[in-house]
C-alpha cells in the first residue's frame, strides 16, 4: 500500500471544526448551569483554570462541566475524523 500525502488544508478544516464543536458545546452545558443550577456565566468559566473551585456547588457543576465537554470532544473527534478517514479511502479506491 502506498503512503498517502498529508493534506495540510484537511488537516486544518478537522482543527477548526473540532475547536468550534467544542467551545459550542461547552457554552451550551455551561448554559444549561446557568439555568438549572443559577450558576455563573463568564468566560473565565472556560478559559480560566482559576475559576473551577471544587469547595461549592457551583465549582463542582463547573468541573462536571468541562469533564463532560471533554467526553463529547473525544466523540466529535474520533467521529470527524473517521468519517474524513472513510471518505478519503473511498476516494482513492482502498477497500479497507
Amino acid at each position: 500500500m502506498a503512503v498517502k500525502a498529508l493534506n495540510p488544508r484537511l488537516t486544518i478544516f478537522q482543527i477548526v471544526a473540532l475547536q468550534s464543536f467544542h467551545y459550542v458545546m461547552l457554552g451550551l452545558i455551561f448554559e444549561v448551569n446557568h439555568v438549572f443550577l443559577g450558576s455563573s456565566l463568564s468566560l473565565s468559566c472556560i478559559f480560566s483554570p482559576d475559576a473551577v473551585k471544587l469547595n461549592s456547588v457551583d465549582g463542582l457543576a463547573d468541573a462536571f462541566a468541562l469533564i463532560l465537554g471533554q467526553t463529547i470532544n473525544a466523540v466529535l473527534l474520533a467521529l470527524i475524523v473517521e468519517k474524513v478517514s472513510d471518505r478519503t479511502r473511498a476516494r482513492n479506491g482502498y477497500n479497507s
